[in-house]
């Protein structure tokens, strides 16, 4: 795959990533604040799927953003690459099997569906939030130095990564529904925004010379 394919392929994924992540994740946590339910409704299900598909987008177009600096960020922005996707990844992996077995388990068993919280459910949900906020910061602090895309980017990974990791011990932790509500709106928008915006400008980048010269400066970097 040539530079100019990779950086429009992960740009647009990027885009669309931070769209329907908006209005999947954020319209539900507006919505349907702190749901618990079983049995959810026809809309909770669509804007599940709207988030489920945001997620898996910016996880897919995560290798052009690190393929972009990857001469510039060494190291720290490498790792960051690294457990970003991996903690995208198990997030996304989770979100699908909510939306995919909950609601059947609920048909068949809904005792246990209603007290659906195994141990393991708890601990997948920590290793994501602990890999996305490290991620994030690695990630966002390597944008900052790098200097391709503006520092507000960078600042909006890391904010959003402490936040969305504070609302875990806030969901977990039975803290008022408002405040939750708040920081994973907060984290979530603050996430969103910047890769959008670092995906349409790989959109933009990948022309010519300039994407011959991201090819050279990647390999170099490999070698």
């Amino acid at each position: 795959m040539s530079a100019k394919t990779l950086y429009r392929a992960s740009g647009l994924a990027l885009v669309l990533g931070a769209v329907l992540g908006i209005l999947g994740n954020v319209l539900s946590s507006v919505f349907f604040p702190g749901n618990t339910s079983s049995q959810p409704s026809m809309a909770l299900q669509v804007l599940t799927l709207l988030g489920l598909l945001g997620n898996a987008l910016s996880v897919i177009g995560l290798p052009g953003l690190a393929a972009r600096q990857v001469s510039r960020a060494g190291w720290l922005g490498f790792v960051g690459f690294v457990l970003t996707l991996l903690g995208g990844f198990i997030l996304t992996c989770l979100t699908f099997s909510f939306f995919t077995i909950l609601p059947e388990l609920a048909q068949v068993a809904p005792k246990v569906a209603a007290t659906f919280s195994p141990p393991a459910l708890f601990v997948s949900f920590l290793v994501a939030s602990i890999l996305l906020v490290l991620g994030g910061v690695m990630l966002g602090v390597s944008i900052m130095r790098t200097g391709i895309w503006p520092r507000w980017t960078g600042i909006a990974l890391i904010v959003g990564a402490i936040l969305n990791f504070a609302d875990f011990f806030l969901g977990s932790g039975g803290s008022g529904a408002l405040l939750d509500t708040i920081f994973s709106i907060g984290s979530f928008l603050l996430f969103a925004v910047a890769i959008g915006w670092i995906g349409a400008d790989l959109m933009r980048t990948s022309t010519g010379e300039e994407a011959t010269q991201l090819a050279t400066a990647s390999a170099q970097a490999t070698i």
